[in-house]
């Protein structure tokens, strides 16, 4: 894995400040203190210096695996609330004005508000 990779890995996983928590996360499932400064460590410096050692490859790789799990969990109790709240909502005061029917919570979506995520360009 590539000093470049692991940022990814952790920018996507905990947010631009993921060291700390990239760290814990990778010591759970190493069963071994992985300290932050070690993280800054392995994504400092220019590729050869101190690269990521290749067995954390399948720990950050189960990390993510982790997060997703925990995030479509977080996203499916999310769906159901809406759901709920929504269409009480829209049905009682209509949708931004008009009617009501076709309407979905997609349309509700504002681009502009859309978490602005790390892109991996090669």
């Amino acid at each position: 894995m590539t000093k470049k990779e692991l940022a990814l890995y952790g920018e996507l996983m905990f947010g631009p400040r993921f060291q700390p928590r990239l760290a814990a996360i990778l010591s759970h499932f190493r069963g071994k203190p992985i300290a932050s400064a070690q993280v800054s460590q392995w994504l400092a410096g220019p590729d050869g210096q101190r690269d990521p050692p290749d067995w954390l490859d399948p720990l950050v790789v189960r990390a993510a695996i982790q997060m997703r799990h925990d995030l479509l969990a977080r996203a499916e109790t999310l769906e159901a609330m809406n759901t709920k709240h929504f269409y009480s909502e829209v049905t009682k005061h209509g949708f931004m004005g008009g009617p009501w029917k076709g309407v979905r919570d997609d349309d509700y979506v504002d681009p502009e508000a859309t978490v602005k995520l790390p892109t991996n360009s090669n």
